[in-house]
């Protein structure tokens, strides 16, 4: 806590700067979920990192972003008692985009609004629970800012929390605007979406159709991540849920 609290102090008076080094994010993201694995499987969680191969090596500050990803997944498995929580890295052009989902208790809509704030973001049920996160969003998103990107959070209570951060300017060299396939061919290979959708089992479909027609979009991602699918596919499907297209999704589950 008195870290954290000098940390703020650095970034209120303007003295925090970001230090700028080249890094393996893919790298970044295996050890951060290596090091959250064992206290979620004392939870009894399902716990799963993604990141997009091509990714490679960008250049940031590898610390401040090691910690938002820490932030971001210890908090996740802190609060959820039980399903799953996901941490997925991947990109957007030259967008980095991290997005943390879990299947907690989620947080009333009231709450959002002083989630950030320093020393503001206990929630009343972590209160509750005698747990607060303290000062780990506040100095998340002051990270974020200084990096020039953008942290948000939607969350429906008793469905669970997606926390997403999109840092520009970060993904250059060799990474086109949507996923591929390792290899880097660069010929489209790309097949219709009903097509593509066609090697699911009945099962997952309708596992995938029942997610969505609760409106939870979180144990969507968590099984379509669980599906196999091409990352393309995956990555076309997820953006269209996120814009809540989801009939046009239903149509393309139907057997």
């Amino acid at each position: 806590l008195i870290r954290d609290v000098l940390e703020v102090t650095l970034i209120e008076s303007s003295e925090l700067k970001i230090e700028h080094d080249a890094f393996d994010v893919a790298e970044l993201v295996e050890e951060v979920g290596q090091e959250f694995k064992p206290a979620a499987d004392a939870k009894g969680l399902s716990f799963h990192w993604y990141r997009d191969a091509e990714l490679g090596n960008i250049d940031s500050d590898p610390e401040k972003m090691r910690q938002i990803l820490s932030c971001l997944v210890d908090n996740a498995i802190k609060f959820t008692s039980a399903g799953s929580v996901t941490l997925s890295v991947s990109h957007d052009y030259d967008n980095l985009i991290i997005e943390v989902t879990d299947t907690g208790r989620g947080i009333a809509s009231e709450q959002l609004d002083r989630l950030f704030d320093a020393f503001q973001s206990q929630l009343d049920y972590q209160l509750e629970q005698g747990k607060a996160i303290g000062l780990g969003l506040a100095i998340c998103n002051s990270y974020t800012q200084l990096m020039g990107g953008k942290i948000t959070v939607s969350s429906n209570v008793g469905q669970g929390t997606i926390f997403r951060v999109v840092l520009p300017d970060l993904v250059t060299a060799g990474v086109s605007g949507q996923p591929q396939t390792s290899g880097g061919n660069q010929q489209s290979t790309e097949v219709p979406l009903a097509e593509a959708l066609g090697v699911l089992s009945a099962a997952k479909r309708e596992e995938l159709r029942q997610n969505l027609l609760r409106a939870d979009p979180s144990s969507f991602q968590v099984a379509l991540a669980e599906a196999g699918l091409n990352r393309s596919v995956s990555y076309q499907i997820e953006s269209m849920v996120k814009s809540y297209q989801y009939e046009a999704v239903l149509l393309l589950l139907e057997d």
